[in-house]
């Protein structure tokens, strides 16, 4: 279906009215083949939800793993934070998505970048008990102090 609009020339990046785009419903429900349609119509794999979470940080928050390397194949800023200041790093810690976390890691993410609390994706990773997540982290050299 999403196939059938894309060729029909509709608006990939056009708003719903609660907030989300094509790319960042696609991401939230991990829908890697949707994104790949989005992508090659060149949707803003970056515009976030009116609350502010990017795609990517949707994927990392839920742990598409999939989705996550869609968004990074298009270059989706894995360094943009929500309002709050938490990154798709640092939420991919928080929840222990260890996969997500990784990806995000590949592309060279700022593993660091503390939140506004000053709390970093390996405070939280440890915090929560995500052991893999912050091995991932400290493989990556994460500040760990």
């Amino acid at each position: 279906a999403l196939r059938v609009l894309v060729d029909a020339r509709a608006d990939v990046d056009k708003a719903h009215s609660d907030g989300s785009t094509p790319a960042w419903t696609a991401a939230y429900w991990g829908h890697e083949a949707a994104l790949r349609v989005l992508v090659d119509a060149r949707a803003d794999v970056d515009k976030a939800h009116s609350d502010g979470r990017t795609p990517a940080w949707t994927a990392a928050y839920w742990g598409h793993e999939a989705a996550l390397r869609v968004l990074v194949d298009a270059r989706a800023d894995v360094d943009r934070a929500h309002s709050d200041g938490r990154t798709p790093a640092w939420t991919a810690a928080y929840n222990g998505h260890e996969a997500a976390l990784r990806v995000i890691v590949d592309a060279r993410a700022d593993v660091d970048r503390a939140d506004r609390d000053s709390d970093t994706p390996a405070i939280m990773a440890a915090q929560e008990g995500h052991e893999a997540a912050l091995r991932v982290l400290v493989d990556a050299r994460a500040d760990v102090d």
